[in-house]
């Protein structure tokens, strides 16, 4: 139920932060409407992607092949999530080196990418099948 409401959450966010971060460009003068706006939505992304890290432990942790193993997956898990997070502190020089668009572009073909895997892992249904 939280990952399907965070799904939610995050999808209509992410649909209104661009709009808005357009209108903040374009407003000539009055901006505070849209920055509560977009700053409501960064909130609201910051708190539904907690809840996705929740969710997406307790995935990991079905993932794991036994339960010995469980800290160690998510060990492994969680340094693979710091990694990208670390490499952002020089995302403001890659940028000035390259421009937005390779950026978003990276971006996009990483996503894809992830959904593919994703859909590559296993579900509950076959765990249980290969359980009995």
């Amino acid at each position: 139920m939280v990952s399907r409401i965070a799904s939610i959450v995050l999808r209509v966010c992410g649909a209104l932060a661009p709009i808005l971060g357009g209108i903040l460009l374009m407003a000539p003068s009055d901006r505070t409407a849209a920055l509560v706006l977009l700053g409501g939505i960064v909130f609201a992304i910051g708190s539904a992607s907690t809840g996705v890290d929740l969710t997406t432990k307790n995935i990991v942790l079905d993932l794991a092949p036994s339960a010995a193993e469980r800290p160690l997956t998510i060990g492994v898990n969680d340094t693979l999530v710091g990694i990208p997070t670390a490499l952002l502190v020089g995302a403001g020089a890659i940028i000035d080196l390259v421009g937005f668009a390779p950026i978003y572009v990276g971006i996009g073909a990483l996503t894809l990418l992830g959904v593919v895997l994703a859909g590559r892992l296993p579900t509950a249904a076959h765990q249980a099948e290969a359980v009995s």
